[in-house]
């Protein structure tokens, strides 16, 4: 709460508004395999035509027609995997101690900074996504992207028992939006949509997400896990990247062992960046940092792209796959972000 309050005066005088403006729309119920891993894919739909692509974003970069590798059925089964809880850290955690408030009120204030009007926002969101903290914990973080008046979003989660997910949009000039979400202690999907009251043209703004207990008294952080967020017409139906796959369990890069990662694509996105977070369970939290990246020519609709990590950037430990996927048109910034459900172990 001390952050939101530190943050508030550099996005609006206006005073929060609780409540959501449209009924929820609610995913999974169904609890969640302890050890399977995720199911394959139904084979139902043909596989569209793609128009090709290219343009130009509002800052002068460029971007191509989206590439891939394998095509891939539109629907399959609803996923309710939710993998294995990070292990707890070595030697002092993923950041070399818990990611609590000094490193998470720099995150989310250097959010703000980025985001203010003197720095151009929207070409810098266009060109480089939705901007994610380096360094975070899943119960309590910001993202800055583009919000819309009306637009659809999709939060996949699992939520302890006795919790509850808050979170609050603002975008600059105008009345801060509050969602609530309860916990079912299962892997679900919320869908609920923006105000009509927001800019009605794609503007930046940001999402801050807290996962708390909800009994009166102090608010403190639960365990939540997420594996998927995004905002936008186009990016959201259940979450358009899904079915992320990161393997094996454990990798050597010294004896150039590498892992393998894919996701399924639901909607064409010209910039897609996978990222490698390394990842521990600390007082409760999942906390992650990232130690390395890498850039993909964009993905078609309904195609599963499969590449190789050689994890050398990385220090020993757990480490998840986090993939930001946009588009860079300004009058489209649909945008969506996935998490992996399993780990992969880098050892020396």
């Amino acid at each position: 709460m001390a952050l939101l309050l530190v943050l508030q005066p550099g996005w609006s005088a206006a005073q929060p508004q609780d409540g959501a403006a449209a009924p929820r729309t609610n995913g999974v119920t169904n609890t969640p395999p302890a050890t399977n891993k995720p199911r394959g894919t139904s084979t139902s739909k043909p596989t569209p035509t793609f128009p090709v692509r290219g343009g130009r974003a509002p800052d002068g970069d460029t971007y191509s027609q989206p590439t891939s590798i394998a095509r891939t059925p539109k629907n399959h089964p609803t996923e309710t995997y939710t993998g294995r809880q990070p292990a707890g850290p070595r030697g002092g955690g993923p950041n070399g101690g818990l990611i609590g408030g000094a490193a998470a009120a720099g995150g989310i204030i250097g959010l703000g900074l980025y985001l203010h009007a003197r720095n151009q926002p929207a070409p810098k969101l266009a060109r480089d996504g939705p901007k994610m903290p380096d360094q975070y914990s899943m119960s309590n973080f910001s993202v800055g992207a583009f919000v819309q008046a009306n637009w659809p979003v999709v939060v996949d989660h699992v939520l302890s028992n006795g919790g509850e997910l808050t979170i609050v949009i603002t975008a600059q000039g105008f009345p801060t939006f509050r969602y609530r979400i309860p916990a079912t202690g299962r892997r679900r999907q919320e869908i609920f949509r923006l105000p009509p009251y927001f800019p009605a043209r794609p503007t930046p703004g940001m999402y801050t997400i807290s996962a708390t207990n909800a009994t009166p008294g102090v608010a403190t952080p639960v365990y939540m896990r997420l594996f998927g967020m995004g905002a936008g017409e186009r990016a959201v139906g259940s979450v358009a990247i899904d079915q992320v796959k990161f393997g094996p369990d454990t990798i050597h890069p010294k004896q150039k062992q590498e892992a393998v990662y894919a996701f399924h694509a639901h909607t064409d996105f010209d910039k897609v960046r996978a990222e490698f977070m390394k990842a521990a369970t600390e007082q409760g939290q999942i906390v992650a940092k990232l130690e390395d990246h890498a850039d993909i020519n964009g993905v078609q609709r309904e195609t599963t792209p499969s590449h190789q990590w050689n994890g050398k950037k990385a220090s020993p430990g757990e480490h998840l796959l986090q993939v930001r996927a946009w588009e860079s048109v300004l009058a489209k910034s649909n945008w969506v972000i996935a998490w992996s459900a399993d780990q992969v172990s880098v050892e020396e």
